[in-house]
């Protein structure tokens, strides 16, 4: 459950004494919305180097101190997202990547992808997904079916809303018109429910938004 706490689902991953009290009140939504009480920035592979943050990047989390009290900002750092890649592994036993392909990605037709590890196997979760675009695309359509992908069900339209109503992944654009997922250097996936259309882009240093703002017009004008 998203109000379960990251101490109670990892187990004996969580540490005796992390190096903040203030870890022992960090949830798994906490986790989802990058209000864990990181620093912006952290755990970021992309920008400092892979071994810079030793040979267990989950001893690397807890034993840094948090910058606010959970739930109280939002702060985007990888690290946040790397222990929701953990509390996966935790709660079913299996790694991320292997959860996600066994029970979504190979029912949805995935091609191959890679997705970036730390050392013990443990998918990064925050970057390092190299993937097709015509597989990325997919992830904004199941939730504008509400869960649904050729007519199975993969995911509960409860889970489909609670995602788009708390901003757990898709955040909403200005106008609240679209919401979208941006990656780094222009790559995107977005989803505008009231035309009933998903799309995802990758680019390279493109003004992704400018794009999705294009599409957008474009519907509006030839729906």
């Amino acid at each position: 459950k998203v109000e379960d706490k990251l101490r109670d689902v990892l187990g004996d991953s969580f540490p005796e004494k992390p190096a903040d009290p203030r870890w022992a009140d960090v949830t798994v939504e906490h986790a989802i919305c990058h209000r864990t009480g990181l620093p912006g920035g952290h755990l970021d592979i992309d920008c400092a180097p892979y071994r810079s943050f030793g040979d267990d990047f989950l001893a690397y989390c807890f034993a840094t101190p948090l910058e606010y009290d959970p739930g109280t900002d939002e702060k985007y750092a990888d690290g946040s997202t790397y222990l929701v890649s953990r509390i996966v592994a935790a709660a079913s036993g299996e790694t991320l990547d292997r959860f996600l392909w066994k029970n979504l990605l190979d029912k949805m037709d995935f091609g191959e992808l890679a997705w970036s590890c730390d050392p013990d196997g443990h998918p990064i979760g925050a970057t390092g997904l190299h993937i097709h675009s015509e597989d990325l695309v997919k992830l904004p359509y199941l939730y504008m079916k509400g869960g649904v992908y050729k007519d199975v069900r993969l995911l509960s339209e409860e889970w489909c809303s609670r995602v788009l109503e708390k901003q757990y992944v898709f955040e909403p654009n200005e106008t609240g018109e679209f919401y979208f997922k941006g990656g780094m250097y222009g790559q995107k996936m977005v989803l505008i429910p009231a035309f009933g259309v998903a799309f995802a882009e990758q680019s390279f240093h493109a003004d992704s938004g400018k794009i999705a703002d294009f599409v957008l017009d474009y519907l509006k004008k030839h729906a």
